[in-house]
């Protein structure tokens, strides 16, 4: 079992929010992690681990890296190694899968309905509310977020690493669902997944002033030699204050440049180094009558 990373106590308060992911086996070895809010409210969706899948070398096995990073034998495993996981969360076949040239920013792509092209769009967002679209965001040490509307449906799936977390690409998400699709930020559900843990997310200092200059100095740990990142921290505190309940966001710090038996990291293995994914699919929700998808019945 992974080990989660404790906040340092003399950072803020401790975190309040969801329970941390379940850790799960979908079947042939392939391990991934799950929010129970989004189970129960019916969200098909997994963050991937590096288990389960067919790559070698150091992206062994479940590598999820695609084109224009891999090409050849790799690009092949990559591919399969995605198929696997769709038929392992039941994806039906005729499902598109949505995905970005991530930019380390906070754009988002609204998904329309049609097929995606290549090369995909230039964005660190997904928001989609059609039941067809399977969206992904790939990570190896930067956060992966899902967010879901119960109301609407629509879900989001964001790549936030430091510069994503800088720019408030959690908190662009969750207005994207609020404006977009009318969700009420109370009611929205946010899991958040694997990613590089404070004690390993060692940076410049022009990074840390990049954190306060947004006044997210708390999550600016010093007393080393350089300052670290609380990365965890600024995603759960960006949704907070985005207006999602503490109670509604599942998820717990689990780093993934420390946890070598499970997880790919970027810092420890290197541009060579596999990329893990969340994924998720929007939910059919019943429309109401005459088109409202939120009763205003008090």
């Amino acid at each position: 079992m992974p080990a989660h990373e404790s906040r340092p106590e003399a950072a803020r308060e401790p975190l309040q929010g969801g329970r941390p992911l379940q850790r799960k086996d979908l079947g042939e070895g392939l391990i991934v992690w799950q929010s129970s809010l989004l189970l129960e409210h019916g969200v098909t969706h997994a963050f991937t681990s590096r288990h389960g899948g067919c790559s070698t070398g150091p992206r062994a096995t479940l590598d999820l890296a695609g084109r224009g990073s891999r090409e050849g034998e790799a690009l092949a495993q990559a591919e399969t190694n995605l198929n696997r996981v769709r038929k392992r969360l039941d994806i039906p076949e005729v499902t598109r899968t949505l995905l970005l040239h991530q930019v380390h920013g906070a754009s988002i792509h609204h998904d329309d309905g049609t097929p995606m092209s290549w090369p995909p769009p230039k964005a660190d967002i997904l928001v989609s509310a059609h039941p067809d679209a399977l969206l992904m965001v790939r990570v190896a040490d930067c956060m992966p977020i899902l967010i879901h509307d119960p109301h609407s449906g629509a879900v989001a799936a964001v790549h936030s690493g430091w510069r994503g977390t800088v720019a408030r690409a959690p908190r662009a998400a969750a207005m994207a669902l609020m404006t977009g699709h009318q969700a009420d930020p109370s009611d929205l559900i946010a899991a958040i997944g694997p990613a590089i843990g404070t004690s390993a997310f060692e940076v410049g200092e022009e990074v840390a002033e990049a954190f306060r200059a947004e006044d997210m100095g708390t999550h600016v740990h010093q007393g080393q030699e350089k300052p670290h990142i609380d990365l965890f921290g600024a995603v759960w505190e960006d949704l907070v204050g985005a207006g999602l309940q503490p109670g509604n966001i599942d998820g717990a710090p689990l780093c993934t440049r420390s946890n070598v038996e499970d997880c790919f990291s970027y810092r420890r293995d290197g541009p060579d180094g596999g990329r893990m994914a969340a994924v998720i699919l929007p939910p059919e929700v019943p429309r109401l009558q005459g088109g409202n998808q939120k009763s205003t019945a008090k």
